[in-house]
């Protein structure tokens, strides 16, 4: 049954929004592996009218107070808070204060439905609190911002690990690492090159990719895509120690998608650019 705001309203009166969709001016939008990442800011009007997203959605609210009607919501919020509606949940929403911004994660039929396989998702809205969703909360604001070519993997781990923590049946943790997270390290240091998602790689080492996310996470203190960029770095390293080549040809042989992305990731990781890594072994 689909849930309704305690408030009926005639469905012609209903905004429609299609997958994706949010009330605001876009700040910012990312597009990954069946996600739709926005982060949005509400300046036109205080209350926000009755509507329904075609998608289900996790909605971080940023800052000012905020309010929904959805059945399952707990009816007043505040900042940094976390919300999670099903498909076509009818609601309003109120920013107490202008310019609230939110962030919002819109998942795909298909997603849902590899989640709902052990990693079932509440069939009304849910609010949460807590410090493990503002972490991953930041962590995907901070991916969707660098956008560098393991940034696709690192956000689908991250967005995979939201959905362990909101489920109603969340993975229960191991007290020890399983033999398929040293597979599934072992796969992603052997092809760097690799576009490999997430959920590919879960299914190559036999587990769910919700599992496979939270494991990583649980033992080895880091996601998939964090891995994967620390192996492209790593051989880049490599590269830039014993060859002499451009380093747009290190970056690129490395896994890089071009020079900006594998020069931003070495200053963070490492410390100092490329080029001035390789003059500290050409001297």
């Amino acid at each position: 049954m689909k849930p309704e705001s305690p408030n009926p309203v005639d469905a012609r009166a209903v905004l429609q929004l299609a997958f994706g969709g949010s009330v605001g001016q876009l700040l910012h939008r990312t597009d990954v592996r069946g996600l739709t990442i926005r982060e949005v800011r509400d300046d036109s009007a205080i209350d926000v009218p009755v509507h329904e997203h075609e998608s289900a959605h996790f909605f971080f609210v940023m800052d000012s107070g905020y309010r929904s009607t959805a059945r399952g919501a707990d009816g007043s919020t505040v900042q940094r808070q976390l919300l999670y509606h099903p498909p076509q949940t009818r609601h309003a929403d109120r920013f107490l204060s202008r310019g609230g911004r939110f962030v919002s994660i819109h998942l795909t039929d298909s997603l849902m439905r590899e989640a709902a396989d052990d990693c079932a998702l509440p069939d009304v809205s849910q609010s949460y609190r807590g410090p493990a969703f503002d972490r991953i909360r930041e962590r995907i604001r901070v991916e969707c911002r660098r956008n560098d070519s393991s940034s696709a993997m690192a956000v689908e781990a991250l967005v995979l690990e939201l959905i362990h923590h909101a489920a109603t049946r969340p993975f229960r943790d191991e007290k020890h690492a399983a033999p398929w997270v040293d597979a599934a390290v072992e796969r992603i240091h052997d092809d760097p090159h690799g576009d490999l998602s997430v959920s590919e790689l879960a299914r190559e080492v036999g587990v769910h990719p919700v599992a496979l996310a939270r494991a990583f996470r649980r033992h080895l203190q880091a996601s998939p895509g964090d891995f994967l960029r620390w192996r492209r770095i790593d051989r880049a390293l490599s590269l830039l120690r014993r060859s002499s080549p451009p380093v747009i040809e290190v970056a690129l042989e490395a896994g890089f998608a071009d020079q900006p992305s594998f020069t931003r990731a070495c200053r963070r990781i490492v410390g100092i650019t490329p080029a001035a890594y390789r003059r500290l072994f050409s001297a």
